[in-house]
């Protein structure tokens, strides 16, 4: 499907109510708040110019969607503390669509979290590996850990050839290192995105689910509304 307004691969669908003809998100907030500064008397759908009362997105199913006002649609802040779910963050852009051929969906998927500085929330269920504060160590070791590990360095790199380093950072969680100590071994490969890369571990590593569960039940929100301090951030 393509949205009439871009013309292009429909990310994010939103529904105009009643007509309930679809576009992109971004697509349908900007012409509404065009027509806002226009000082036009209503809100209009841009296919079919019915008056539109409401808009409806993040649809999952029937029952499962949100539903916002076309004032508040417009007007309202929250999208800026909205929880991002994997489709959402996945319909939310093609930044990626050209990338390297090796690169699946669950690639492209993380790629944008990290460009998007979209930072995974502690789930209620982590079981916390992390020792005492005393000891500094990061997180247990963990087999699971391998998978997401490569996935995650084959989507920040875009190489697929990662396993020296998956093993060389495994060792280092498997010797017992701290957080700073891990951080500094890979700002060398990571760079900015060395601690962003921490903190998804670490929460995927307290955390009861593997990898394709763990995938299906994290929300992401910006950075600064996760932990606004490293400290807070390996409590």
């Amino acid at each position: 499907m393509s949205c009439a307004i871009c013309l292009d691969r429909l990310r994010n669908p939103t529904f105009c109510e009643p007509c309930f003809h679809s576009f992109c998100y971004s697509c349908l907030r900007s012409w509404f708040t065009t027509l806002t500064l226009a000082r036009h008397s209503s809100a209009n759908c841009p296919l079919c110019k019915a008056e539109v009362g409401g808009i409806v997105y993040s649809v999952r199913s029937q029952r499962n969607y949100k539903r916002r006002n076309v004032s508040k649609f417009i007007c309202d802040k929250e999208e800026n503390f909205f929880s991002y779910a994997k489709s959402d963050v996945l319909e939310t852009t093609s930044l990626f669509d050209a990338e390297p051929s090796f690169l699946t969906d669950q690639h492209v998927f993380r790629r944008l979290i990290y460009a998007q500085h979209l930072w995974v929330q502690p789930l209620p269920s982590s079981l916390y590996y992390q020792s005492t504060k005393e000891s500094g160590v990061f997180c247990k070791a963990d087999c699971k850990l391998f998978d997401w590990i490569r996935r995650d360095l084959q989507a920040l790199l875009g190489s697929e050839d990662v396993e020296l380093l998956v093993v060389y950072i495994y060792g280092k969680i498997e010797s017992g290192s701290s957080r700073e100590e891990l951080k500094e071994a890979l700002k060398p490969f990571l760079f900015e995105n060395a601690n962003h890369f921490l903190h998804e571990l670490f929460q995927f590593a307290s955390s009861r689910y593997n990898l394709e569960d763990y995938d299906k039940v994290a929300r992401y929100v910006h950075q600064q509304e996760v932990f606004p301090t490293r400290e807070t951030m390996i409590q």
